[in-house]
């Protein structure tokens, strides 16, 4: 069985709903694919969800679900916050308290970030940013980047492990995040136990 702690950093800023109400939905709904193809239990792919906008907030850490209607429920259950986007805060939860046994988070397991968001980070942010991922990445935890939407090719190559034609996706729109899912599941390292088709978006 393939074992990952896999941290899901969904964006929640107020662009998310600029060209439609159901985006954060769509997102939701890309998330719940992504862990019907995992290999979840506590001895396998463990989920934490943690969204960002102004603010970050863990929703659910690695330990709180080991079963996927659990993961499912949890991640429709997180709400949407608006506001600014701080890229960092969600990678500094991660230092902070995901990366940390107490979350659940096992120190002989891959760490993976897969990061969801339409934009860029704020200006004033852009440096904690880049000194927020030094530090991610000396604990060699792989980084991989889904764009939707005009995002900044040069901050997600700062972002995203290399190499990052592999770890990174963009797609046009939130309803062709479907697209993507295969991409995704090759950069965390697992193949996943249950083919495609998931929930479909919109549901």
């Amino acid at each position: 069985a393939c074992q990952a702690d896999i941290m899901f950093l969904m964006d929640s800023s107020g662009s998310i709903q600029d060209t439609g109400q159901n985006n954060y939905q769509l997102m939701k709904n890309f998330i719940k694919m992504l862990v019907d193809r995992l290999d979840i239990g506590q001895d396998k792919v463990r989920i934490a969800l943690t969204i960002f906008s102004t603010n970050a907030n863990v929703e659910f850490d690695y330990q709180r679900y080991s079963d996927k209607p659990g993961l499912n429920n949890a991640i429709d259950n997180a709400a949407y916050i608006g506001g600014e986007t701080y890229t960092s805060r969600g990678f500094r939860l991660y230092l902070d308290r995901l990366s940390q046994v107490t979350a659940g988070n096992r120190p002989n397991v891959r760490d993976v970030i897969i990061l969801i968001t339409d934009g860029n980070t704020t200006s004033i942010d852009r440096g904690v940013l880049a000194s927020t991922l030094n530090e991610v990445k000396r604990r060699d935890t792989a980084v991989l980047g889904v764009g939707i939407g005009s995002v900044d090719r040069n901050e997600m190559m700062m972002i995203v492990t290399p190499p990052f034609t592999q770890n990174y996706v963009n797609v046009d729109d939130f309803t062709a995040l479907v697209n993507v899912l295969d991409n995704v599941i090759l950069g965390t390292g697992c193949s996943g136990s249950n083919p495609p088709p998931g929930p479909q978006p919109g549901n």
